[in-house]
């Protein structure tokens, strides 16, 4: 096979993903060479064949010697995981080269047209993509993708269209039916029900069909329902950007609930978070209880305003985006806890009171009234 020769660039790597300081390197041009040398050693490393590294003056140069054509799988092995970390120039630069050699190879297009929607380049990623769903019109996946990228771009009946595609050459890709499910719930929940009940049964450790499942459930009134796909959800993967998404639906479930429950005089966000903090201390046992008190505590020592609304806390100790007036109940319940004689230095005691006063939701009913 012919050699490939890819060249990286120095202006366009991301310093960020280097194990060193983004900021000590830029200060210092011969040890940012050094690094960026030795990180694509480590990259073509991990391929077969023989490859050499050369350094010029504003690029850097690597020449892979590839010893059978299966060699390929392994070089587009790596390219996904560079899309993965988000390191789309280093992509870029070995997608565009194989593009130029290979026009119309399933995988160079499909992967290039992915990489660039991932980066909300849309524009690009729709002609690459409809270019790929040309070349290979059996190709499941491709109608997949493209209908992402003119889904972002608002497109909303060309990639239903492509969604559908996708769907009769594959019927069974659970991936294409939450895509479409989401396009449709936008402005039609009980149609998109159908495509995300399925979607959800295909993919069950998948947190995004889990999460938009369950969001669904919710805008057709299941709320019941909705919140045990979402408490699921969350099981998946704690520390994600979808498990706080679930998170926040399944407080507002509880807003709604509580909505025309919770008596006048008592504050319907303080019962909702001490029903929640109740919860999750049931769940988590005394000793993490006590641990995630007293660490709100201390955040709170240096001032954690209630009425501010949009700042936003992390704890070492439960996983989660909290807001203040969230981290401050969660402290009152929790003393009450495992310190009840500890003051809290806030009262919230009327709303713990009627939160434990609560009987808990059965399963398959909810509060919320159902969508017709």
């Amino acid at each position: 096979m012919e050699p490939l020769s890819f060249d990286f660039r120095l202006s366009e790597f991301d310093l960020s993903l280097l194990p060193v300081d983004a900021e000590m390197l830029k200060g210092n041009e011969a040890m940012m060479r050094s690094t960026l040398l030795d990180h694509l050693r480590g990259l073509f490393e991990r391929l077969p064949g023989e490859w050499r590294i050369t350094p010029h003056e504003k690029h850097i140069s690597v020449t892979w010697f590839a010893e059978t054509s299966q060699d390929m799988d392994s070089l587009m092995t790596l390219v996904i995981s560079l899309i993965r970390q988000q390191a789309f120039s280093q992509a870029e630069t070995i997608l565009r080269t194989l593009f130029a050699i290979y026009p119309d190879d399933r995988g160079v297009l499909f992967n290039l047209g992915i990489m660039l929607c991932e980066q909300g380049r849309l524009q690009e990623a729709r002609e690459v993509l409809k270019k790929l769903t040309r070349t290979a019109p059996d190709f499941a996946n491709g109608w997949n993708a493209l209908g992402v990228a003119l889904s972002r771009e608002g497109k909303r009946k060309e990639a239903s269209s492509a969604f559908q595609k996708s769907l009769g050459i594959d019927p069974e890709n659970g991936q294409v039916m939450r895509n479409l499910g989401a396009l449709m719930a936008r402005k039609d929940p009980q149609e998109a029900l159908r495509h995300l009940t399925r979607a959800a049964k295909l993919l069950p450790s998948d947190p995004p069909a889990q999460y938009t499942y369950g969001k669904c459930l919710m805008d057709t009134g299941s709320l019941a329902d909705a919140d045990t796909v979402l408490k699921k959800a969350i099981a998946l993967n704690e520390n994600s950007k979808i498990a706080d998404l679930c998170r926040e639906a399944r407080l507002n479930i509880a807003r709604r609930n509580l909505k025309a429950a919770v008596p006048r005089g008592l504050r319907t966000e303080v019962v909702v978070f001490c029903l929640a903090a109740l919860e999750t201390f049931k769940e988590v046992g005394r000793e993490r209880t006590q641990a995630i008190a007293f660490e709100i505590a201390a955040l709170g020592s240096s001032g954690l305003n209630v009425t501010d609304r949009t700042s936003r806390f992390r704890l070492l100790n439960l996983p989660g985006n909290f807001s203040a007036l969230h981290l401050v109940v969660y402290m009152y319940v929790g003393l009450k806890k495992v310190a009840p004689r500890m003051d809290p230095g806030i009262d919230f005691s009327k709303e713990y009171t009627f939160a434990l006063a609560m009987p808990p939701v059965k399963k398959g009913k909810s509060r919320g009234r159902k969508a017709r």
